[in-house]
């Protein structure tokens, strides 16, 4: 099991996250790192692989596990500002087989 750290700067209030690709398995562990003092939301678009749909700041700020028996597939997500919620940003986790985890 990996830790994944996906780091959140904004630039004019606009989010911006690297990686804006995050390969992950079953297992894995992901948190949003904010490099300033805004706050911001992370909104998956469909469905979760961390199982809940929205994960307010204090929550996206700590570690959360990809759920067991998760399916395979890219999640879009959006880092949505709480101080400027028409700027966000919409990269994506992509889960995958352990065997093509690096």
């Amino acid at each position: 099991m990996a830790t994944h750290n996906i780091k959140v700067t904004f630039q004019g209030g606009v989010p911006r996250v690297d990686p804006e690709e995050c390969r992950m398995c079953e297992g894995d562990e992901v948190k949003w790192v904010g490099t300033g003092p805004q706050k911001f939301n992370v909104e998956f678009e469909k469905d979760s692989p961390i199982g809940a749909k929205t994960l307010p700041h204090g929550q996206a700020t700590r570690s959360n596990r990809v759920a067991k028996g998760t399916v395979r597939k890219p999640y879009r997500y959006s880092v949505v500002p709480e101080a400027n919620p028409s700027g966000a940003v919409d990269p994506v986790i992509v889960i995958e087989d352990p065997s093509h985890n690096p």
